[in-house]
Formats: structure tokens, sequence, C-alpha cells
């Protein structure tokens, strides 16, 4: 509010004015309109004439007269309360509008950002990449959540499809290229030969324990009665190639271990420091033994992790991959779309915290008048309301008076222009009421 001498007196007009607007007394509506024994009594003396004529909106002119000018003169004393209020309102008018200005250019921005989210949504529905990967996602999601109902919703086991599975699987392949790298180069010489044919037993161990422990872990999956024979014979052809490459494994680390070791006893000087009859006891069973077990507790390892990072069901573990992988192909070719929204919306509410800003500052000094001029508007739509009411309610008891008095005088024609209506047209006849009708009744 203005904290000028001249400010402070536009507002007191302003609030005298408004008091008045607030206290206008709806209830004149209903007291100025006839009761409904003296509308009958009009209309009855306006039948008598035997020749009535009715207007566009169905009035008779003792209609007009009775029910309707008794409200246009309450309308009328109420137009000339609001013109005073519009009045004092005016040297306030100008901030007001720039504070609605502002508050529609917050509401246009918001309609803008929905806007240009909505058109960059249908630019990704028109991209080929987007709608396959967004359709595979969507296939593929269908098919996991399928599954996860069957399994009851739990959570499915995932471990064997990780990184971390990998690099144990390479730690066993590793373990058995340290345990027999020595001894391979012994007989081969050649450190790279050796160095290849450790690493193809360590990846043929690690296979083996691969397929040992998800075996073990999805036998009545794999092998069930619900599969196929083919399914069957292929799971257990696996698992046979897998056995085959464990005792592989074992029995080349054990002979060539065998080997080494009576090698090392045969070649072993005579002579020593402690004597001519003194002599090194080697024993290659226990050699070979030491080196079966290593062996063996690699496998073991590889078998206890495969079996532990495996899913008991493999279809519905495979679905839960392919719907991860699915998801991540779906984000990928979405990113480029949602950081276009995330731009656009974030330069969009820029704006609209400058507006929103702007408008907050204007809109301090003149928040108690705009608050009356909602008020005034939300009191003229009451004043006309109530307005209506009674003048359709006494229009309404009018014309039901003229037909009751036709009854008495069939003779009486009623007249709209040039149509000739009877009493029956004149009764299903709509009679409907506006502002404008009002304005130009008070004419």
């Amino acid at each position: 509010m203005n904290s000028t001498p001249a400010g402070d007196d536009a507002f007191r007009l302003l609030r005298d004015a408004f008091i008045r607007v607030k206290s206008f007394d709806m209830s004149q509506f209903s007291q100025v309109v006839p009761s409904e024994d003296n509308l009958r009594q009009k209309a009855t003396e306006e039948v008598s004439f035997e020749r009535l004529i009715v207007d566009e909106n169905g009035l008779t002119s003792g209609m007009k007269l009775f029910a309707v000018h008794p409200l246009l003169d309450v309308l009328a004393s109420w137009k000339h309360t609001l013109s005073l209020f519009q009045g004092a309102i005016q040297p306030f008018t100008r901030d007001i509008e720039a504070v609605e200005r502002l508050d529609r250019e917050v509401v246009d921005l918001r309609m803008r950002r929905s806007a240009v989210k909505d058109s960059i949504e249908r630019n990704a529905e028109s991209d080929g990449n987007y709608i396959a990967a967004k359709e595979r996602n969507i296939e593929a999601q269908a098919h996991f959540n399928e599954l996860k109902d069957r399994e009851g919703r739990r959570r499915a086991n995932l471990a064997a499809y990780t990184l971390w599975y990998k690099i144990a699987l390479f730690l066993i392949l590793s373990a058995e290229i340290l345990i027999n790298y020595e001894t391979f180069l012994f007989f081969l010489g050649i450190p790279a030969i050796a160095f290849g044919t450790t690493l193809v037993m360590g990846a043929l161990m690690a296979f083996a324990a691969h397929q040992h422990g998800k075996f073990l872990r999805q036998t009545s999956a794999l092998v069930g009665e619900h599969k196929s024979r083919s399914e069957r014979q292929s799971e257990w052809r696996a698992f046979g190639f897998a056995t085959f490459s464990l005792v592989l494994v074992v029995a080349t680390a054990g002979a060539s271990r065998y080997e080494y070791a009576i090698h090392i006893a045969s070649s072993q000087a005579v002579v020593t420091l402690l004597g001519p009859d003194s002599h090194i006891e080697v024993n290659p069973m226990k050699d070979v033994s030491l080196s079966l077990m290593g062996n063996v507790a690699a496998w073991a390892v590889g078998v206890f992790l495969s079996y532990f990072c495996h899913d008991k069901n493999p279809d519905y573990a495979d679905a839960a991959h392919e719907a991860r992988i699915r998801e991540r192909a779906y984000r990928k070719q979405r990113l480029p779309f949602d950081e276009r929204i995330r731009t656009e919306e974030a330069q969009i509410e820029k704006e609209i915290v400058e507006r929103e800003r702007a408008a907050s500052v204007r809109a301090a000094s003149v928040d108690e008048q705009r608050s009356m001029l909602k008020q005034a508007a939300i009191a003229e739509t009451a004043i006309y309301d109530a307005c209506f009411i009674s003048l359709r309610r006494g229009v309404e008891q009018y014309r039901s008076s003229i037909l009751q008095a036709c009854v008495g005088k069939p003779q009486t024609t009623i007249m709209q222009g040039e149509r000739s209506l009877t009493p029956f047209d004149y009764q299903a006849l709509k009679l409907t009421f506006d502002r404008e009708t009002l304005e130009r009744l008070g004419q």
C-alpha cells in the first residue's frame, strides 16, 4: 500500500467503497418481487385483454413490469455501488495489472514447459532406435515379472553374471597355473609353452568347476521331467564334458608330477656333506598327493562359488539378467531425450522463478487491494445469482398464472412476433436469462 498521504486517502476511499460492496443487501431481490397472489392478479388482468404479446425472451409486458423491472432497479443500485468501488481502485490498477500480468506469464511458462516436454516425448517416439529399445525392454520386463510371480516374488540370484564371479574363475585358473607350471617347465623346457599348457589346464579346471557347481545347483531345473529328452541329453553332455575336463587335468597333473618327482630322486648327487654313506629320501607319492590335493582344492573352491552364485531356476535368472540388459539399453537410448527435457525445464524454471520473484515484490504493495478486487468479483457473482433466482421464480409464477387465466378465456391469443402460440406452446417455451439479457431489459 502507498505510504504517502495521497496514497492513504486513496486507500481510505477504496476501503469505504469496498465496505459498501460487501454490505450490499442481496435479500432485496426476493423482497421487491410481488407476492404470488399479486402476480396472479396482474396476470389475470393482462389476460383479460385477450391478447398477449411475448418478446424473444418469452416475456409479456406485464411480466417485465411486475416481475422484472423491480429486480432491475435493485441491480442498478448494485451497479452504482460497484462503480464507486471500481473508481476507488483505479489508483492501484497499474500495480494490480502488473502482478496479474506476471502471474499469467508464470502460467504460460508452466504450460510452455509442459508443451516442450510433450514435444521432446513425441520426438523420442519417432526415433526408431528408441522405439525398438523401449519395446524390447517392455517385453523383457513383462517376461521377468511373469516368472517373478511364479517364483513368489523372490529376488533372482545374478551373482554368476557379475564381473566378480568371472574374476573368481580367473583366480582358479591362475591357481592352476601356479600349481603346475614348474612341472611342465621342467619337461617342456620353454616357458611360453609351459605357460600355455598350464593356461589350458587352468581354463579346463575353471570350466569344470563352473559347470559342476551350476549342475548341482540347478539339477531339478536342468534335467527334470519337465524338460524334453534332447534338453536333458544336452545338459548331461555338458556335465560329462566338464567331468572329463576335471579328470584330464587331475590325471595329467598327477602323472607329470610323479614323473618329475622320480626324475628329481634319480638325479641327486651320491656324495654329500654328510658323507658317502648318507642319502636324501624322496617320496614321489607324497609330491603327487600334494599336487593333486592342490588341483582338487582349486576345483572344489570353484564348485562352491559356482553353486552359490547360480540361481536354482536358470530361466528366472536368465530373464532377470535379460531384463536388466534391456533396461540399460533403453535408458541409454532414453538418456539424450531426458537430458534435453532437463535442460529445457531448467531454463524455463529459471524464467518462472524470476517472474515469481518480480510478482511477489509488486504484489507486496497491493495485496490487500487485490484481495478486495477478488472479493468484489465474488460478491458480483453472488448478486447476479440471487437476481436470477428471484427473476426465474417471479417469471415462472407469472407465466403459470397466465396459463391458468387462459383456461377461462380460451379466445385469448398469444403472439410472439408473427407466430401464434397456444397455451401449451407457451408453457413449453424455454425461458433463459443471462447478464446480457438483463442488460437489454434494463435499457
